[in-house]
């Protein structure tokens, strides 16, 4: 007799937990809602072409995509959040006017939102669901009053919040990220910084995040993540460097000439490209008047500490034979910049000395 007491109470238990609203959300809430938007925004392909129009922005999302997003993931800040503590409020009120285990906060606040610019919306989604029938007024009127009830209790439902700081590969990231459930949004903002000796400034990222929460029974966390907005910025080691000379130079054939030149620096992280121009005149005794100009392609590297090397391409060249058979030389540059200066010698077959350059960015 006591077995058989015993096995009713058992199964009238499981009845009560069967009739209980579906819990679908699992713990740790944040955490969950964060990895949802940042997997929904990894599956959409991540940044658009247009934001990753240059290699410094490419440079940077493979070191946010690699390094600061997995470490991100693994936060232990993000795991906080209880579901039932979030939602209590509303469950409260899913009670008190007899919707409890028929309907759960998520669909609950889903519902008033797919109905905000039409309220009768609400009560045709209560009756698609079952939940009441709105041919009857005694039922609509329930579906109107609770949509009230969640319109004034929404924006008061309690929210979660967490912020990031850590370091990998010469990067400083900062992370902030909020999830709000009575507006059903999760948001995570990105920062990450690397100086940079070459502008005295730093390379730089930012991303940006924002999606809608979904009840979703089929996975593991009970959540799916809708992206709705999402930006990315990536900024480089840049800067330009400019330089004019006029001086007196000693010519490799022998005799002097005025030198007249330009110099253009154009610094992409490690990248250097560029345009160099120079133009000599030379009068020498039983000599007619040499002249020679020639433009050169600057194309080289500058490593983390500033230092720069670059060969310099004959790209045109003119004037007097004697001038321009050695005009039609590659060149070589070379120097140190830091702090958006930089200074250094150039080398021209041309010359009998390297030629000095000095800029400022």
């Amino acid at each position: 007799m006591k077995l058989g007491l015993r096995l009713t109470a058992f199964f009238v238990g499981c009845l009560l937990l069967l009739c209980q609203p579906a819990r679908a959300q699992t713990d740790p809430a944040l955490s969950n809602a964060v990895l949802g938007l940042l997997d929904a925004y990894l599956h959409s392909g991540g940044p658009s072409k247009e934001e990753l129009d240059s290699g410094s922005a490419l440079a940077n999302w493979a070191i946010l995509k690699d390094i600061g997003i997995p470490i991100l993931r693994k936060d232990n800040g993000l795991r906080k959040g209880d579901w039932s503590a979030l939602w209590a409020p509303l469950d409260a009120v899913l009670a008190e006017q007899g919707f409890s285990g028929k309907l759960t906060p998520l669909q609950a606040i889903t519902f008033w939102e797919e109905s905000e610019k039409d309220p009768d919306r609400f009560v045709r989604l209560l009756g698609r669901e079952h939940i009441l029938d709105p041919k009857q007024p005694a039922q609509r009127n329930r579906g109107h009053r609770l949509r009230e009830s969640i319109a004034q209790l929404r924006n008061r439902l309690p929210s979660e919040r967490a912020n990031a700081r850590f370091e990998d590969a010469g990067w400083k990231f900062t992370a902030t990220s909020s999830l709000m459930p009575g507006t059903r949004t999760v948001r995570v903002a990105i920062t990450g910084s690397q100086p940079c000796n070459i502008t005295g400034s730093a390379r730089t990222l930012n991303l940006n995040l924002k999606g809608r929460l979904y009840e979703d029974l089929d996975s593991h966390s009970g959540i799916k993540v809708q992206l709705l907005d999402n930006s990315f910025t990536g900024k480089g080691c840049e800067v330009n460097l400019r330089d004019r000379t006029s001086s007196i130079a000693r010519l490799v054939g022998g005799g002097e000439a005025k030198l007249s030149s330009s110099l253009n620096i154009v610094i992409q992280d490690e990248l250097v490209s560029g345009r160099f121009q120079v133009d000599l005149v030379s009068k020498q005794t039983g000599l007619a008047l040499l002249t020679g100009r020639a433009v050169y392609s600057v194309r080289g590297k500058v490593g983390r500490d500033g230092t720069l090397e670059a060969r310099l391409i004959p790209v045109s060249r003119s004037g007097s034979r004697l001038l321009k058979d050695l005009l039609e030389q590659e060149g070589s540059l070379t120097g140190v910049v830091t702090n958006s200066t930089g200074r250094g010698q150039m080398i021209l077959p041309v010359l009998k000395d390297p030629l000095d350059w000095a800029s400022k960015g």
